[in-house]
């Protein structure tokens, strides 16, 4: 469908996205001072936090957001007795300096004062003995969710500080806890043994609110939020935003023009009684190549950390969907082991994985005889379930240590 055929559909979407029923949100969060992510090695103190774009706007009287930039404020508290060299390379591996975002601001002709409050607040490379150190690094503009990790160095000396941190301005659902979802229940605390069961005793899918089997729910992740977060943005996922009739303004005008939408709502699929918890998203050339990840905070701990059973599908198409909202959805590729591979290699590629799991549960659908999900669209399964904990300290490259099932066959 070409973007004039579809013309006639962006009228009929923005109709209805106007009578969208908003999703519940969380809270718009504190000013950048009070939410800043914290980190401690030793002696060596980091705190971070990424400006919104209303308050980049405010801080350098500037709309730095409007031209690709986002500052992140650092506060760096040496203690130890040597200094350390600050790398904002790894904050942002294409950071700014403040000469290059004056020109983008302003280009050749930018204010004597706009670069003077840029280059004051930078940060400095060195940081000194003990001092505190503040100030931002100009980076890439991202939104909804922000991963960094600062690193700082000196002869005989190397420290990682691994930090995601919230960014003002987008729509977010309310952060899924225990004690909201669960409240007053005491949830079983498993083990190894007991972790595999509860993975193949799951249903097989994720169902629509009509009770119609939707996708499969073909990974577990293990690690309180902060992990599931760090890992995540670390490689790229967006968070997505709660619906709203803006929102799905977006999505439907996405439909039409074929942009990427990176933060796009997603229809509900239900497990343990409720909609997905968090819904993350990395989105690819455009709207209809995307890969889609729900995750429900599971009803129980291993060995007091946090379980997360979720679906994840590749998607690779868009069509009008009569059953669900968004009324626009993916069609999601028929191999979804592949969908569930790619995200076993994001995650190692991160670093930050621990063990890998591989349990039952699906039930296996051949190529030749798949299943539908509640769209219609056919997937097929070797029937497995992967199971990654997570940790928030980066790993060595392939460090990691399997449990469970023998590894499925990789797919093509």
């Amino acid at each position: 469908m070409n973007g004039l055929s579809r013309l006639p559909v962006l009228v009929l979407l923005a109709a209805l996205a106007g009578c969208t029923a908003p999703d519940a949100v969380e809270a718009p969060p504190p000013a950048i001072e009070a939410r800043m992510e914290l980190r401690r090695d030793g002696p060596v103190t980091v705190a971070a936090a990424a400006y919104g774009a209303e308050e980049s706007r405010a801080r350098f009287g500037a709309s730095l957001h409007e031209h690709g930039v986002q500052p992140v404020l650092l506060r760096i508290e040496n203690d130890d007795t040597v200094p350390c060299w600050l790398f904002p390379l790894l904050v942002d591996r294409d950071y700014f300096t403040p000469l290059e975002v004056a020109r983008r601001i302003a280009g050749r002709s930018a204010p004597e004062d706009l670069v003077a409050r840029l280059e004051a607040a930078a940060i400095p490379a060195l940081i000194r003995p003990g001092r505190v150190t503040t100030g931002v690094v100009y980076t890439r503009a991202e939104e909804g969710l922000k991963a960094i990790t600062v690193q700082l160095n000196w002869p005989g000396h190397h420290r990682e500080f691994p930090l995601v941190m919230v960014v003002p301005g987008l729509q977010r659902p309310p952060v899924p806890t225990q004690e909201r979802l669960y409240p007053g229940r005491a949830l079983p605390d498993l083990d190894d043994a007991g972790l595999l069961d509860f993975a193949a005793r799951l249903p097989c899918c994720a169902t629509t609110r009509d009770g119609e089997a939707g996708d499969p729910l073909n990974i577990l992740l293990v690690g309180p939020l902060s992990a599931v977060r760090l890992a995540l943005a670390s490689r790229g996922w967006a968070l997505a935003e709660a619906r709203s009739g803006a929102a799905s303004w977006r999505m439907a005008r996405a439909f039409v023009t074929g942009d990427r939408v990176g933060h796009a709502p997603v229809s509900d699929l239900m497990l343990f009684g409720r909609p997905q918890d968090v819904a993350y998203q990395k989105a690819r050339e455009h709207v209809e190549a995307q890969m889609h990840l729900r995750l429900w905070l599971a009803p129980v701990t291993w060995q007091g950390q946090p379980v997360w059973a979720g679906q994840i599908s590749r998607d690779i198409g868009v069509k009008l969907s009569g059953r669900l909202w968004p009324p626009t959805t993916h069609e999601i590729d028929p191999d979804v082991d592949a969908a569930r591979y790619y995200l076993v290699q994001d995650l190692l590629t991160a670093n930050r994985v621990a063990r890998v799991g591989f349990s039952d549960g699906v039930r296996a659908a051949p190529r030749a005889a798949p299943r539908r999900n509640g769209e219609g669209d056919p997937y097929f399964t070797d029937g497995h379930r992967v199971i990654l904990m997570l940790t928030e300290r980066r790993l060595a490259p392939m460090s990691h240590g399997f449990f469970g099932l023998a590894a499925p066959t990789v797919p093509p």
